[in-house]
């Protein structure tokens, strides 16, 4: 436990009068309370205690538009089985969720909560994209929320990443609470997070970059319904002026390049695959330092109907989102006019 020493006024240094929680539901009710004390969640978040699994309820569920599904699980140190029991329950947890639809998730959230996940219409389809990734591939956070980290546990944290897929992280946050003369200090101590950033890196290191014709190739088989739209895309992309770059995702992806202002190393268009479908991620993010130009490029995708729904959401956030346009879901019209409108927009002669 963190040593901890108070001193209220000219008084004396003590330490405080009381330690800890009074039972697992008291973290999990913190948590639920605060979700920003939850490692990697963003602004957007929506939590949900006592959320109805497969495998029984799990503590705390958090949904965001970043890092979609966040399974929490708290044990506290006094718990003998903390090490065997958080694990398990988490992991079981993890895996009831693999694969389920978004209709059954929002329909259980519902059951919980008394209201949709995705009532916010501004924020909706961002959260539904997210989480249906998500679901459909087991890509999921991990906390481990615990009042103390033993030994035992940082052994099991550092093995759980280094056997498991870059795409899944596994955290344990201890989260050291004392109370005095009605004063409460709450320290939060994260450990594994940066065993998460090392494996990603260590990844992106070792494994070669994928071919278009790796990742057409994944997509026949994968994805065969967008298959021709992917091949007009890309074609377009290139027609108008596009490099097509090689992606370092954990499943074939492809990165599109443009040249604005003589710059080449400007990637506005990401292609990406997963279990739920193959998709065009626009980083109007790219062009947050020149405004002029993000602009440019958000009203280029505007202009195709079918693309862009939240524009205005785009802009009161700084360009920051990310919008997906699954290949399945268009027209090989659409995506040639996109990739017409885009390489018009951007690359200026």
């Amino acid at each position: 436990m963190t040593n901890i020493l108070i001193r209220h006024g000219s008084g004396s240094w003590h330490e405080p009068a009381r330690r800890g929680y009074t039972d697992e539901a008291h973290l999990r009710d913190l948590l639920a309370g605060h979700p920003s004390l939850i490692p990697g969640v963003s602004d957007d978040v929506r939590v949900c205690i006592e959320f109805k699994s497969g495998a029984g309820p799990a503590d705390v569920v958090a949904v965001d538009s970043e890092n979609g599904l966040t399974l929490v699980e708290c044990k506290m140190a006094s718990n003998p089985q903390v090490r065997r029991e958080i694990v398990g329950q988490v992991l079981d947890y993890a895996s009831s969720f693999w694969r389920v639809s978004v209709h059954e998730f929002d329909d259980r959230w519902r059951a919980r909560t008394g209201e949709s996940l995705f009532a916010d219409s501004q924020q909706s389809a961002t959260l539904r994209s997210r989480l249906e990734e998500n679901l459909a591939t087991g890509e999921f956070r991990i906390i481990l929320a615990v009042d103390e980290i033993n030994d035992e546990l940082r052994r099991i944290v550092e093995y759980l990443n280094n056997i498991t897929v870059t795409s899944v992280a596994v955290i344990a946050v201890s989260y050291s609470r004392s109370e005095d003369q009605g004063v409460e200090v709450l320290i939060p101590n994260v450990y594994g997070a940066e065993l998460v950033r090392a494996k990603i890196e260590n990844s992106q290191k070792t494994r070669e970059p994928w071919t278009p014709e790796q990742f057409l190739e994944w997509v026949d088989e994968k994805d065969p319904k967008s298959s021709i739209t992917a091949r007009v895309f890309i074609d377009a992309l290139a027609e108008n002026g596009c490099y097509i770059g090689r992606g370092s995702a954990s499943t074939p992806s492809l990165n599109i390049g443009v040249e604005v202002s003589g710059d080449r190393h400007r990637w506005p268009i990401a292609l990406y695959t997963y279990a739920s479908g193959t998709s065009i991620e626009l980083r109007f993010a790219d062009f947050k330092s020149t405004p002029d130009v993000a602009e440019r490029y958000l009203r280029a995708a505007e202009s195709v109907p079918g693309v862009i729904t939240n524009g205005e959401e785009i802009r009161e956030l700084n360009y920051s989102k990310l919008p997906k346009v699954y290949l399945g879901n268009v027209t090989e019209a659409t995506v040639k006019a996109l990739a017409e409108a885009i390489c018009k927009a951007l690359i200026r002669n």
